[in-house]
């Protein structure tokens, strides 16, 4: 049995309609049609509230509406209607996210109220069934105590295997895992002879380690991710599924990966190492947090030739033991995070350093320069392909109800809406977002801050470029403008298309 998440509405406009979800969810609440549940209500926003549904577990997200919501005739988010305040104070008191259980009534107004179910297999068959299967598959863990951490031994409450002490120290987690291949492990066997050099980087889910294979010399970038929920084996196979997808990818703008696993606690991810850093990192090193036009570009060309293979590549996924044949793959989170520098740009050639900062000095460019020297321009690969909808496909989300899971400000309106049915021109429209965001130093949609970037991002368009970016070519900055058109429909399809469109304007 499938554990369940239902929401019903028990009172107002709909009364008695129910909907029923399996699977990871991310869905918002309010009048407007492209809500996943439509209230037509006039005390209800336009986009009342997001839900974030992961079976059993749902959170609620305020968004600091009018009439405020009530958990079980409970005031817990007062509107601004009740309070007074203006709608900047009333959000910075305002709780971002709160859980939400079995039995639980939510109103979103003195008029509508919805009903939340949660549906679950026995939980005594339920554990029984995870324990003996990960004791046959795994039988180092069976040696251990279930209720200790399996790194440092201390004991443990709830379904992780791991203490949060050693969920915050990511070396003990890599060290774990080395060891581990090492004494022969099934599912980290590719990893034996790998040692630690240093840590590439570190974000919420984990982090990025630079390794070497001692017999060969042969450096790699090893991702260590670690989900706020436990794995069990289906949730597992899931996650693999679908991140081995990016093995199957092979182009001079994709990162290469070798290989992926997890013993259902660990999730890792081996894959070529890029010693230019990140774009989003590079960025950070300019004095103006912007990209002369001259990188900006090759950098987005390069995206998108990267994106136009992934989008028609030929894929093999096995589906219930059998190998079936698709074409293309949604990358889902482009972002000039998620970009990186296959070599160290030498940036000192065509820049001038502040003595003061070390920053990079943005008005030094030189263009010139920069354009008549193509061995030294960075070469680009997009990384992380597969890994936005595997963890979705496993249901391993890092929202634990303390903070909404990432900012939408690099997705267009149809992929926060309708997130499970993203199609290829999401990628499109992130990376002319990604873009715009390189040549400005701004997110295309104004965000009036973290807590309000979900509704922003749906309610507002793109600001024209030319308004922080006065000096843009305008026939350039027409088209920039064309590709973050995402109402009704988005403005360019494919990556082909908008990559020879931005040739073309040049």
């Amino acid at each position: 049995m499938q554990s369940k998440v239902v929401i019903k509405i028990t009172r107002g406009q709909g009364f008695g309609k129910s909907y029923e979800y399996s699977e990871h969810e991310t869905l918002f609440i309010g009048r407007a049609d492209d809500c996943g549940i439509v209230l037509r209500d006039d005390t209800v926003s336009r986009y009342h509230c997001m839900m974030e549904i992961q079976p059993p577990l749902a959170y609620f997200h305020d968004f600091g509406s009018l009439n405020g919501a009530y958990l079980n005739d409970k005031l817990v988010a007062e509107g601004r209607a009740l309070t007074g305040l203006s709608i900047e104070d009333a959000r910075k008191q305002e709780p971002v996210i709160f859980p939400v259980k079995d039995g639980d009534r939510l109103g979103l107004s003195t008029k509508t109220e919805l009903e939340i179910s949660v549906i679950q297999p026995p939980q005594e068959t339920m554990m029984e069934g995870a324990a003996q299967t990960r004791n046959e598959e795994h039988p180092s863990a069976a040696q251990a105590s279930a209720d200790t951490c399996i790194i440092c031994g201390v004991p443990l409450d709830g379904d992780t295997r791991i203490c949060g002490k050693c969920r915050d120290n990511s070396q003990a987690v890599l060290e774990h895992i080395l060891r581990e291949a090492a004494g022969g492990k099934a599912d980290f066997a590719d990893l034996s002879g790998y040692r630690r050099i240093q840590q590439l980087g570190k974000g919420g889910m984990g982090a990025v380690w630079l390794v070497e294979e001692e017999k060969t010399g042969k450096k790699a970038a090893m991702k260590v991710i670690l989900p706020d929920m436990a794995g069990n084996e289906s949730s597992r196979a899931l996650f693999l599924r679908e991140a081995m997808l990016g093995q199957q990818l092979a182009h001079e703008n994709i990162i290469r990966q070798y290989d992926c696993g997890s013993d259902g606690d660990t999730y890792f991810i081996l894959q070529e190492v890029c010693m230019g850093g990140s774009v989003d990192n590079f960025i950070e090193r300019i004095d103006e947090r912007k990209l002369p036009v001259e990188i900006a570009t090759d950098i987005t060309l390069q995206v998108l030739a990267g994106l136009a293979y992934a989008h028609t590549a030929p894929i093999t996924v096995v589906v219930d033991g059998r190998p079936e044949s698709f074409t293309g793959v949604v990358h889902r989170d482009v972002k000039p995070a998620n970009f990186f520098i296959a070599e160290a740009f030498p940036a000192e050639k065509f820049f001038d350093i502040d003595g003061g900062t070390g920053k990079l000095i943005f008005r030094s460019f030189r263009a010139a320069e920069y354009r008549a020297d193509a061995s030294s321009r960075p070469k680009i690969r997009v990384a992380d392909f597969g890994l936005a909808k595997a963890f979705e496909a496993a249901g391993l989300t890092n929202f634990s109800g303390k903070e909404a899971k990432g900012t939408p400000v690099f997705m267009p309106r149809q992929q926060i809406t309708m997130c499970k049915y993203a199609m290829p021109d999401v990628d499109v429209w992130a990376a002319a977002a990604s873009y715009y965001y390189m040549l400005t130093g701004h997110f295309p949609k104004p965000v009036r801050s973290p807590r309000t970037a979900w509704q922003d991002v749906l309610r507002n368009s793109a600001v024209p470029v030319r308004e922080h970016e006065p000096s843009l070519d305008k026939k350039l900055a027409e088209l920039i403008d064309k590709a973050l058109v995402d109402n009704p429909s988005i403005g360019f399809e494919s990556a082909v298309g908008l990559k020879k469109a931005i040739e073309e304007a040049l």
